[in-house]
């Protein structure tokens, strides 16, 4: 399943160009629109799915096997995340994409959001329809572009309309340990030609005469597959070439948890702002996302790009066992995991969990209280009287605001739900980044 990175600020102009915007058959970007709203309505219902017309419009981007309705909700849901504005975006640029988190992920009324949010009915109800109209226009670009049916789906071959999903599939994924100086080195050649054909200089991480920022990090390894990291490393320049910039810059980041590369150019362009440009940042967040590994932009308030981030696994992932007996909040927080490059345990129960815990060590727990059974509180206790998890930190994220309960049972952290990637992943960094032994994993306060 891939899973793009997008910006925030390209809502109102994609859904602006969708309403001028009618297909060859006559059928509007509006109908898409309808679509998109009836399937999240019946995202829990295989019935209805499962011969839902936007199974067969997304045809190019889901995977050719498998269930289909399993298949259409998780891209759903996994399209609701690649949404999420980006960390500097003020709280009412963000509204939209938390109140599809957690109408769709979290399960919660329109009442109960509001609520959580302090805000009136009616205003959720109207973030709620700008984030269904944000959600449509972001499939509406994978559906190449205008909206003509499954005819771009599979083809006599069985290969997708733009033929990358199925040759990724064919060519697998074989994750290797990588300088990523050497990454660079690989392609240098090839992203010369790239940008000189465009009238661009580049200036590459580990050239002589790098300054001493780029050459910062230069030691960092990640865990990649070499030929799809040299292609989403290619796609990315190629797209910041396209605007003919003065020059790209290329230099290794060391950032917590995320060895990779950023991307820059000089003067800022607005990238992914035409069609061809859309297109590599299609291909490089495919091949990032087939890896593992993600792209990210760091853009400026009036939509310009300050650089793209090819961030990558990380060697020796850290393991996480997440403790909850909602099936969609595990596979929630699994993708959320998925984006910090952490390996995920997942068990529906206590007891679960401490078959798990019989058989392997995980480096933190996520846990939730509201379970049948021991629940999360009594489990907590459990693992705390463990001395062999004595140093692993324990995050309870739970609907109870119950942070000094959770700190006095042992628990390093308490996050309220819904609880959204960031807070959970900043969370995880914190416990999880090396510490002295005096300052290591101190309890929740």
């Amino acid at each position: 399943m891939d899973s793009f990175v997008t910006g925030w600020h390209n809502w109102s102009m994609e859904r602006d160009a969708r309403r001028a915007d009618v297909t060859s058959e006559g059928q509007s970007p509006d109908d898409f629109t309808k679509l998109v709203r009836d399937a999240l309505a019946h995202l829990y219902d295989p019935a209805h799915l499962l011969g839902h017309p936007l199974t067969e419009l997304l045809a190019p981007v889901l995977p050719a096997s498998g269930n289909a309705a399993q298949s259409l909700r998780a891209y759903l849901l996994d399209a609701i995340e690649c949404l999420a504005p980006p960390g500097r975006a003020s709280t009412k640029d963000q509204r939209p994409h938390t109140v599809l988190v957690q109408r769709y992920v979290g399960g919660l009324s329109i009442d109960d959001i509001a609520a959580f949010l302090h805000l009136g009915a009616r205003q959720v109800r109207r973030e709620h329809e700008e984030g269904v109209a944000a959600l449509a226009a972001y499939l509406w670009g994978f559906c190449s572009g205008s909206w003509q049916g499954p005819q771009h789906g599979a083809s006599e071959t069985g290969t997708s309309g733009s033929g990358l999903e199925a040759e990724l599939a064919a060519l697998g994924v074989e994750l290797v340990s990588l300088p990523l100086a050497e990454l660079v080195a690989s392609v240098r050649s090839a992203a010369r030609a790239l940008a000189g054909g465009c009238g661009t200089a580049l200036n590459l991480a580990g050239d002589s005469g790098a300054t001493g920022t780029q050459t910062a990090g230069a030691g960092a390894r990640c865990l990649c597959d070499r030929t799809l990291a040299r292609q989403a490393l290619l796609a990315t320049i190629g797209a910041f070439a396209h605007f003919r910039p003065r020059y790209i810059d290329i230099r290794v980041t060391e950032s917590p948890g995320h060895p990779g590369l950023e991307i820059s150019a000089l003067p800022p362009v607005e990238l992914g702002g035409d069609e061809e440009s859309r297109q590599e940042l299609h291909k490089a967040r495919a091949f990032m996302a087939a890896q593992g590994g993600i792209l990210r932009l760091r853009q400026a308030q009036d939509g310009h790009c300050l650089s793209a981030c090819l961030l990558f696994r990380p060697e020796g992932q850290a393991r996480v066992l997440v403790v909850d007996d909602n099936e969609k909040i595990l596979q929630l927080y699994t993708r959320y995991l998925s984006l910090g490059s952490y390996e995920v345990l997942g068990a529906a129960s206590a007891a679960e969990a401490e078959a798990t815990l019989s058989q392997q060590r995980p480096d933190a727990i996520v846990l939730d209280v509201m379970m049948r059974g021991p629940d999360g509180w009594e489990l907590l206790e459990r693992l705390r009287a463990r001395p062999e998890l004595a140093r692993v930190p324990i995050i309870v994220c739970s609907v109870l605001d119950e942070p000094r309960l959770a700190s006095l049972l042992g628990a390093q952290a308490c996050l309220k739900k819904p609880v959204m990637a960031e807070d959970l992943l900043q969370t995880l960094r914190r416990l999880l980044e090396p510490s002295s032994p005096e300052e290591q994993h101190p309890p929740a306060r």
